[in-house]
C-alpha cells in the first residue's frame, strides 16, 4: 500500500538516524523529499518493503494487476539498484541497473524519462 511522501521521507531518515543504515538509504530519503515537493508527488505512488522503495504510476494493492509496472530502488552499500518489474507478463524479465547513491537524482530522472513517467527532471530541484 502506498504511503504519503512525508512519511516515506521520515521512514528513511529513521533508518539512517536510528538504525545506522548507510548513504544509500539517506539518498532514498532525499529522493522521497524531492518527489514530495515536486510535480511528481501527485503522479507517483511510493511504498516500502524493508529498505526498498517501490514506485508506480497508480495507487495499487498487492498483488498488482496484470501489466502493472513497479520501479524498485534498493539500497546496497553505497549504491542503489534499480529494478523495473512488469507484473503478470511472463515474457517480461525485470531489468536492473546499479548506480552510485550520490548520483541517484540524475539516474532517477533518466529512468523515468525512458519509461515515459516524467517530463520534468527532479534533479533540478
Amino acid at each position: 500500500m502506498h504511503r504519503p511522501w512525508d512519511e516515506l521521507t521520515a521512514y528513511y531518515t529513521e533508518l539512517v538516524d536510528v538504525y545506522g543504515h548507510g548513504p544509500a538509504c539517506a539518498a532514498l530519503g532525499d529522493l522521497c523529499r524531492r518527489i514530495g515537493k515536486s510535480h511528481l508527488a501527485a503522479g507517483l505512488f511510493g511504498h516500502t518493503s524493508i529498505a526498498t522503495l517501490g514506485l508506480s504510476q497508480t495507487a495499487t494493492d498487492f498483488p498488482p494487476a496484470k501489466g502493472h509496472q513497479i520501479l524498485r530502488l534498493t539500497p546496497d552499500g553505497t549504491d542503489i539498484i534499480f529494478e523495473l518489474k512488469h507484473f503478470g507478463v511472463k515474457e517480461s524479465k525485470p531489468w536492473t541497473r546499479r548506480v552510485p547513491a550520490t548520483e541517484l537524482p540524475q539516474h532517477f530522472d533518466k529512468y523515468l524519462r525512458q519509461l515515459s513517467w516524467n517530463y520534468h527532471p527532479i534533479s533540478e530541484q
